[in-house]
């Protein structure tokens, strides 16, 4: 759809009565505590940080399994992507106001105050999330804050009767937007015309075309996507949770089993296992805490996971590649004569892979587990605490593998009539066992802390110090991580109209080199209520006004290598020594090392509106810039004479800005409930500096542009004829002949190359606009939700193998390209012509393969009913609700062929309609 994104643009703006996701700028809700972590907690309307937030109760509407699925379209300023190539459900790419580094921008995700995976507990545990976005919010993690962190909080008891409830769901998964390759007769007719075009003989003669198209079973064509995957799944998620207290204690108990079944469609050989795609889960979780006295508080929560994974002994990813990669005339699934099909060309049978080569099977264990103590000191200072905390978590995963072989037949003549035209290849053999062990991590942590909260007159004080100390343990050599962390915060109120917050950290972390591994982090932040002040108190309509800013410092000590100031050495190559003149090989230098070598520091500044009017209406506006310097880049290459590669050096920097506007409409009228509204982020970043190489145009320069720019060839065209070729500049990339795409000289020296290319599109990493809107209505119990999240200002370089480059490297091709190729009778093709073997011409960057990447999704819409209390009354059931979900269903895109949040060779993004229950006791 060409006009997607002033659709996207129109949806957004016309929604502004929007939706903010629960943001900080909420102000009905602005007594609630938001949490930096630490234990540092201010009032929603007091606070003076960029803070979003997302409650569990709309995490539920999602219809993810994943919680970070569940995060599309919510948070201010939270990117979410999701990504194709999974087993079950893609973990999604997540970033916090986009790109500020060339390499990693990875955000920290701490679960109860500790960095763990948010994908390895329930959507269903989680009270809120908080994303932490300016430095006044991240300053207190310093050397692991600068690309923003998000911050998890689970559910605890409350002092009431004992609550039980029960959900179940099922989903009917079904694969949309798979690809469509071209059936065996139409890759033949490709196949001959390609091998035409590159001026050589056909490769199918008549008699193999006639078998092909008339199904003749010597010869394949196998439409391997149907052949090995079934066009529907399915998962089924039961959770139970359990949770009340008393005077001394309270608990929130919940237990969540998953089972998923994927879309694999051939029946394993052998009865005694399965090559399906399956995963089952089992999640428990406790959280307990417990006035021991008036003035001590003990808490702990414990979390733990079992899981296993089944697939087909190929890797899925493999899997996708051979289905993309085999042309459905390459073989038939098995000959006449009962043997698998194969060819001296096309080794692996897709079907046999999955039905003949065994299975794959992982084990993963995991335990998350943290307890508290808190002391209230009033008795000696009004206002003094002290709190202590350790945690432990540890995961392993084991791997079960059955593998065996299959045999082949491969036709010795070019057109087989009986058994005796074949040859088997490989060897069939019976399942044997093996064992490993896969990922492994265990992680310490133990913090501390000191607060003092009090209140005098128009004055309100809150400082907190604490320090923390982590050891993580992972896989291999130097996995070992130690960190540690001395930390402050004050916040400041005045008169209920000023505030001002101070927050500060010194950091440090062995992953830096010996000389640089602590640093400091200050933020400095105020906030002015501007609707508490007298001249508009009288305002009826004005519920909050508040206008705050803040400038800080944050790291990052993730570095591109292990021990990067230490003189590295590798395999090197052959070397002729000796009178014999023998090739002898041997150690060599690697990486220099990089001297002086500094942590990266991102400098962050924000300016922020909140809003709330009519008791109805709350915005948020967010003005924010980013700079990163000090990031490690390689600046050009050294000759390889030298033997050895180019170090590290901080001369990095990165720019990073925005604008990000929530807002959110809601209202209830007795049995009548409305809740709408939207997000919009724009993010804008540009390199500063990356130690590029001399680049004698300015067209050719990845400096002054935004990080993952797509650089490539401008497309004019295609070549006529001989005589337009002769016309044209010289194209150095290969011999191109009519048919081929036609290139701009922009340098006008009359030769294509290299110098040509210039920045296309946008970047290909993260769109530059995220936006989602939302809808919820509720009349007597009956309601509708609905979320849809579109991108806008991304791009992508059509590439996928078969799909957009066909027959190269002895691939298939789509439907899609061989109509819209081009030939001498359509001249105005979308496509260039077919050629079979490696057209570096053709297929490389350039605008004709550029894509835009835009999209709008429906991400959920739920239609439900909850029964009202009157009908309940005589049941045991406190309440009850009957939905029926729908997820990923309406795509509108420019990609057409293929969902654009999974372009390339990988596991199709599912649709997905849940039908559940839940009922409270």
């Amino acid at each position: 759809m060409r006009n997607i994104y002033k659709l996207s643009c129109a949806l957004m703006f016309s929604c502004l009565s929007a939706y903010a996701q629960q943001d900080s700028a909420i102000v009905a809700k602005g007594e609630r505590l938001l949490n930096l972590g630490y234990g540092v907690t201010v009032k929603a309307k007091e606070s003076s940080a960029a803070i979003s937030e997302v409650t569990g109760e709309e995490i539920m509407k999602s219809a993810a399994t994943n919680p970070l699925n569940a995060l599309y379209g919510k948070g201010l300023g939270l990117t979410v992507l999701q990504n194709g190539g999974t087993v079950w459900e893609s973990v999604p790419t997540t970033m916090i106001r986009g790109l500020n580094s060339t390499r990693d921008n990875s955000i920290l995700v701490l679960i109860d105050g500790f960095e763990r995976d948010l994908s390895m507990i329930t959507k269903e545990e989680i009270e809120s999330v908080q994303i932490l976005k300016d430095a006044a919010a991240t300053a207190l993690y310093g050397l692991r804050g600068a690309n923003g962190v998000m911050l998890v909080t689970t559910k605890t008891g409350s002092k009431k009767k004992i609550d039980v409830s029960v959900n179940y769901e099922h989903h009917f998964n079904m694969l949309n937007r798979l690809p469509k390759f071209a059936d065996g007769y139409t890759y033949a007719l490709a196949m001959n015309e390609a091998m035409k075009n590159d001026g050589l003989s056909p490769m199918y003669d008549q008699t193999q075309l006639d078998g092909i198209k008339n199904n003749d079973p010597h010869y394949g064509n196998v439409n391997w996507m149907d052949e090995v995957l079934s066009k529907s799944g399915s998962t089924d998620n039961v959770f139970v949770t359990l949770s009340g207290g008393g005077k001394i204690v309270r608990y929130f108990s919940s237990v969540d089993y998953l089972s998923y079944k994927g879309f694999i469609k051939p029946e394993n050989i052998v009865d005694e296992y399965s090559s399906q795609l399956k995963y089952s889960k089992l999640s428990i979780r406790t959280n307990v805490d417990v006035d021991l006295t008036k003035s001590t508080l003990l808490s702990f929560k414990m979390s733990g996971m079992l899981s296993e994974h089944n697939r087909p002994n190929p890797l899925t990813g493999d899997l996708m590649s051979m289905l993309y990669s085999t042309p459905a005339a390459a073989f038939p699934v098995k000959t006449p004569y009962g043997d698998w099909g194969g060819s001296n060309v096309w080794t692996r049978n897709p079907v046999a892979e999955v039905a003949a080569k065994g299975y794959a099977r992982s084990h993963q264990r995991l335990l998350f587990a943290d307890m508290a103590i808190r002391q209230d000191l009033g008795m000696f200072l009004k206002g003094l605490s002290v709190d202590a905390r350790i945690a432990y978590d540890n995961f392993c995963e084991y791997w079960d593998n059955y593998g065996m072989n299959y045999a082949y037949a491969v036709p010795n003549v070019s057109n087989p009539s009986s058994s005796e035209d074949y040859t088997l290849k490989g060897e069939s053999t019976a399942a044997s066992f093996s064992s490993s062990l896969g990922n492994q991590w265990s992680r310490f942590n133990l913090w501390g802390r000191v607060n003092y909260a009090n209140t005098w007159d128009d004055h309100k004080l809150n400082v907190t110090l604490a320090a923390s100390r982590e050891q993580t343990i992972l896989n291999g050599q130097h996995n070992t991580r130690n960190r540690i962390n001395m930390l402050g915060h004050v916040h400041y109120v005045y008169a209920d109209k000023y505030v001002a917050d101070l927050a500060f950290s010194r950091n440090g972390s062995n992953l830096l080199a010996p000389s640089q591994r602590f640093g400091n982090f200050p933020a400095v932040s105020a906030a002015w209520i501007v609707s508490n002040e007298n001249f508009l108190k009288d305002v009826a309509f004005l519920d909050l006004l508040k206008v705050r800013a803040s400038w800080g410092l944050t790291g990052t000590d993730i570095m591109p290598e292990a021990l990067m100031w230490n003189r590295k050495y590798g395999w090197a190559n052959g070397y002729i020594l000796g009178g014999e003149y023998n090739g002898a090989s041997g150690l060599g230098e690697g990486r220099l090392p990089t001297t002086d070598m500094l942590y990266e520091k991102v400098a962050k500044a924000n300016l922020g509106l909140d809003m709330s009017f009519v008791k109805s209406v709350d915005l948020t506006v967010e003005l924010f810039k980013e700079k990163r310097t000090d990031m490690l880049v390689t600046p050009g290459d050294i000759s390889a004479v030298l033997g050895a590669t180019n170090a590290y050096q901080n001369i990095g920097k990165v720019e990073n800005k925005g604008i990000e506007i929530g807002a959110n409409y809601h209202k209830e009228l007795k049995a009548f409930r409305f809740n709408a509204g939207a997000n919009f982020t724009f993010n804008r970043n540009k390199i500063i500096e990356m130690g590029e190489e001399y680049a004698p145009y300015e067209w050719m320069k990845a400096t002054g542009r935004p990080v993952g720019q797509i650089f490539g060839y401008e497309a004019i065209g295609f070549f006529k004829d001989e005589q337009d070729i002769a016309n044209s500049p010289k194209q150095n990339m290969s011999t191109v002949k009519p048919g081929d795409i036609k290139f701009k000289d922009l340098n006008g020296d009359k030769i294509i190359d290299e110098f040509d290319k210039k920045a296309i599109g946008y970047s290909s990493q993260i769109p530059e606009i995220y936006y989602s809107v939302y809808l919820g209505v509720e009349y007597k119990g009956i309601g509708i939700d609905a979320l849809i999240q579109g991108t806008g200002n991304y791009s992508a370089i059509a590439s996928t193998a078969s799909l957009f480059r066909p027959l190269t490297g002895n691939t298939s091709i789509s439907e899609y390209y061989y109509n819209n190729r081009w030939t001498p009778e359509t001249p105005n093709a979308k496509f260039p012509r077919l050629s079979q073997g490696t057209n570096a011409n053709n297929f490389n960057d350039n605008t004709l393969w550029l894509t835009n990447k835009s999209f709008l999704k429906l991400r959920h819409a739920e239609l439900y009913y909850k029964f009202s209390k009157k009908t309940l009354a005589s049941t045991p059931l406190q309440s009850a609700k009957l939905y029926v979900r729908a997820s990923d269903f309406i795509l509108f895109d420019h990609v057409d062929v293929c969902d654009p949040e999974a372009m390339g060779i990988s596991h199709p993004i599912p649709a997905s309609i849940q039908v559940g229950f839940s009922v409270g006791f």
